[in-house]
Parts: structure tokens; sequence; C-alpha cells
């Protein structure tokens, strides 16, 4: 038993890991394919980690990739060994061709999924054997873990710096050739757009009044506006009114009608005719409505987890939330808000 346990390797594929390197050694155009799907943390091999690495640097900075720019560099970051000449020769001989690199660059993304899969399912395991927290905070955890290797994110938490600066110049790359003037998604309201930059991901904005002065509205016109403009799902977390009463306020905003006179029902015609084509417009949009007066925090999470396309999240309002460990331990009701 001892015995298995120590042969146990983890799931890879060296043979598809070098196939993927000899490509973009016979072919750099392969590169530009790959750099998509294979990031140098999914190859196992510390040697064909080193190589990928090297070569994505190099088309990040536009530099020819060939086997003598790709040795030189490897010198140049302290990746050269002594069979580094002979490895890189190998390569492109064991390679059979470069025309199935993709193909090749997906067993090495599925492979270091499963190595991901289970380093998660081992933390999950020892977490429950040592019950750190409740079975909900557990939970909540293991949710997330599962999540990031479904979002392609890495658990190691610890970047270095030169990684995180790649993504940056590949956003200012975007945002340049981009013909919109804000960074993130447009409120609809151009005066704010300029102010707050748009909806950019990781924001919380906060939308601050007294009583009955269209805070909620306001929230649901940039909700429908996200949900219009980009394609995009809205996630609408109503804590004091119904779906169907929420609906009926977006039906009041879209087509220009009093609220107080959609409440009636005694509509004109004309005013029928603007309801049909507002709610035709409001169903072709991925509005998704929760009306759960006792969502938690954790429940918001793991809903918002669900969906591939979001967007934005409109919570309505903040302080009707309950935390995960609201009433424990006498917790502070302005910190389990924060």
């Amino acid at each position: 038993m001892d015995e298995e346990l120590l042969s146990r390797q983890p799931p890879q594929s060296p043979e598809a890991e070098q196939a993927v390197l000899g490509s973009i050694l016979i072919d750099s155009r392969c590169v530009s394919d790959v750099i998509g799907l294979v990031k140098p943390e999914d190859f196992y091999l510390q040697q064909n980690r080193e190589i990928y690495e090297t070569i994505y640097t190099m088309f990040n900075f536009s530099q020819t990739i060939d086997p003598v720019t790709v040795l030189d560099k490897l010198k140049e970051l302290g990746y050269y060994h002594d069979n580094s000449r002979d490895y890189v020769m190998q390569l492109m001989q064991i390679t059979p061709t470069a025309a199935n690199v993709t193909r090749y660059a997906n067993i090495v993304r599925e492979k270091a999924m499963l190595r991901g899969l289970d380093q998660a399912a081992s933390e999950i395991t020892q977490m429950v054997h040592e019950e750190v927290g409740t079975p909900a905070e557990m939970l909540e955890s293991a949710e997330k873990k599962i999540y990031a290797l479904r979002k392609g994110e890495r658990g190691e938490s610890l970047e270095h710096i030169g990684t995180t600066l790649h993504r940056v110049f590949d956003r200012l790359t975007e945002l340049a050739q981009s013909d919109s003037m804000i960074p993130g998604l447009s409120t609809g309201m151009r005066d704010l757009d300029s102010k707050i930059n748009g909806l950019n991901n990781s924001d919380l904005l906060l939308v601050a009044a007294r009583p009955a002065m269209g805070k909620s509205a306001f929230a649901l016109n940039i909700g429908a506006n996200v949900a219009k403009k980009y394609k995009k799902t809205v996630a609408v977390f109503n804590l004091e009114m119904s779906r169907e009463q929420l609906a009926m306020r977006m039906l009041a905003c879209e087509s220009f009608i009093e609220l107080q006179k959609l409440a009636t029902g005694k509509l004109s015609e004309e005013e029928w005719t603007k309801l049909c084509m507002a709610s035709a417009a409001l169903s072709q949009t991925d509005i998704r409505i929760d009306d759960n007066p006792t969502v938690t925090v954790a429940d918001i999470s793991a809903k918002c987890r669900r969906l591939d396309n979001l967007g934005l999240v409109i919570i309505d309002y903040l302080q009707l939330m309950q935390g995960s460990g609201y009433s424990k331990n006498n917790e502070n009701r302005v910190v389990v808000v924060g």
C-alpha cells in the first residue's frame, strides 16, 4: 500500500507538453493559438514550464520566436541548463506536426485542471475532517475552490508582479483599441459614467438617498441598460418587494408609463402598445430576479458563481441582508453588512 501511494503520480502528459513546445518551435505562428489555452503553470515538468514561460514572455513583448532566440532568452532568464540545447532540438524532432497544436494544448490544460481538482478535493477533505468553521462556511469555501478551477484561476495566491503586469498591459491595449470612452460598462448616464469610469469588475457602488427618492428605480434603470446594451446577465436581489412588484417597476421605466397608473390597469390603447413593446424588450434580456427576504451573503455568492455571463449584481437593499454569521457571537451589525 505504501509503495502504491509513493508511486501515485499527479495527472500529467509529458508527451503533450513536449508536443506543444515542439509545435511552437517548428512554427511560431502557433503561439497565438496556444497562449489563450494554457498558462506556464499548466505545465507539470519544470523544464517544460520554464521553456513555455520564456516563450510566453517573448510573445508578450512581440519578440521573434525560434530555437535560437528561445535558447538565448533562456540564458537571459536564468533557465538555461547543460542539456537545454539538446532538449530544444529533441522537442522539434519528436513533434509529428504543428497542425495539431490546439489538441496538444487542450490535453495539457485538461491535465492541469485534473491536478487542480485533485488538490481542491484534498483541501476540502482536510477542512471537513478538521471541522474548520461551520458547515455553511465550509460549503462556501468548497464552492469557491471549485469555482476558481472553472474560471481558470489558480490556487496560488502569491503571484509574481511580472505575471500581473502582463495582464495589466493586455487590459491597457484592449482599452486603447476600444471605441468606448470609459473602461467599464456604461450606466446609460453619460455624466455619471465620466465620474465613476463606468461599472468595473470588483467595484462596490453604494446608492444612498432619503426614502422615496428613487434609489431602486435608478439601480433598475442601470441594470436594464447593462442587460440590453451589453447582453450581460444582471442578477437582482430584492429583499423588500416581490418579483412581480419589481417587474412592474421595470415595465413602468421601460414604457414611460407612471407606476401609479400601471398599478390600476386602466390604460389607453396607445399605452397598452407601449407596454407590450417594453415587455418584449425586457423579455429579450437576461435579468434574473431573486425575492428571497432571508438571503445571506453566502447565498448571493453561491448563486452568482453559477451565472456564466454575469455583468452586474444589484442588491436592494443592503441593510436588509443577513451576513453568514449574523446574530452569532453578538457580531457588530456594521461589520456583518460590510
